[in-house]
């Protein structure tokens, strides 16, 4: 996996040099090269980008992540093409997606499965912990029964409240898990490119106005993963903020025992996305799905860090829209 996620939280240029991204505050120049970023995320409205460093982002595969004026993800950039024989795996896709409702079950069963883990490992209420492993043991292919559904209700009942609404932007930790998500989805959807996959085919999410319905199936195991890091992250805090950004970028670094390897959630994600492809380009199945409790912040007295550097330059200073 690359090294680097780029933040770029005040007005700056964003320009390409050689195979470099420069960025230009003022008189104030810092230059980073291409192949050690994994993606760049732009915070701040004022910040500008070159056409020719867009097209060189594709060409190599780095994501760029937009953000509106509530610092909340609003727009993805990823690469058209990203694999040699994109048609060849178009084909063997459309001929799996007819018959994936036991690839769906397994993905749902998982998910559910993760979202009764972290309510354990956050101490809620053992009843509902139990009623969530009723459910993932009884999803139906295709989840025909939507379980996934009632689970969702039960569950964020369960870690946020009765009042709670996914939908409400008032939320402070809704944008927080929208932002989280926002990491999560890009990166798979990246990886997914990459490996050929097209991402408007959906073995579940077939929305025709959605670019990325296979990103948005893939991630769901790793949801209750992203619930739990946000969830401590803010718990207690007034605010959604700067510091936070950070921290939740710093999520595809923190550790997973993933395939008995102690690895970054980045690099467990680009094995699973590439298992996923397998399975659908030689009908291999070894996909191995994430366990919350495998994470290191699933660890009671795990303690965040901040080591993301964004590109501030402490000599200007600039305001945050």
């Amino acid at each position: 996996m690359k090294d680097s996620i780029i933040m770029i939280e005040h007005e700056m240029k964003l320009k390409l040099e050689l195979d470099n991204l420069v960025v230009l505050c003022g008189e104030q120049r810092v230059t980073y090269p291409l192949n050690k970023i994994e993606c760049i995320v732009i915070d701040n409205m004022n910040a500008s980008i070159t056409g020719r460093l867009l097209s060189k982002l594709a060409e190599m595969n780095v994501s760029l992540i937009t953000t509106d004026k509530k610092h909340l993800p609003i727009g993805i950039y990823n690469p058209y093409y990203g694999y040699s024989r994109s048609s060849k795996m178009l084909v063997a896709q459309i001929e799996f997606i007819k018959n994936c409702g036991h690839l769906w079950k397994e993905i749902v069963s998982v998910k559910i499965n993760n979202q009764a883990k972290t309510l354990e490992l956050l101490d809620f209420d053992s009843r509902v912990v139990d009623n969530l492993i009723n459910y993932s043991k009884s999803v139906e292919i295709d989840d025909m029964t939507n379980k996934e559904s009632f689970a969702a209700k039960v569950y964020f009942n369960e870690l946020m409240g009765v009042s709670f609404s996914r939908g409400n932007d008032e939320i402070l930790i809704n944008g927080a898990l929208d932002y989280a998500y926002a990491i999560i989805r890009s990166t798979i959807a990246k990886i997914g490119i990459g490996c050929g996959l097209n991402m408007h085919l959906g073995i579940h999410h077939r929305n025709e106005y959605n670019d990325y319905n296979l990103a948005d199936d893939l991630i769901e195991p790793f949801r209750p993963i992203i619930d739990l890091y946000v969830y401590k992250l803010m718990y207690g805090e007034e605010f959604f903020s700067s510091t936070h950004r950070k921290d939740i970028v710093n999520i595809l670094y923190k550790k997973i025992l993933y395939k008995d390897l102690n690895i970054d959630i980045g690099q467990a994600i680009k094995e699973y996305v590439k298992s996923f492809a397998k399975l659908i380009k030689d009908n291999e199945n070894n996909i191995e799905y994430p366990c919350v409790e495998n994470v290191e912040f699933a660890a009671v007295n795990y303690k965040f860090d901040h080591y993301i550097d964004d590109y501030i330059f402490s000599e200007v200073e600039k305001d945050e829209l």
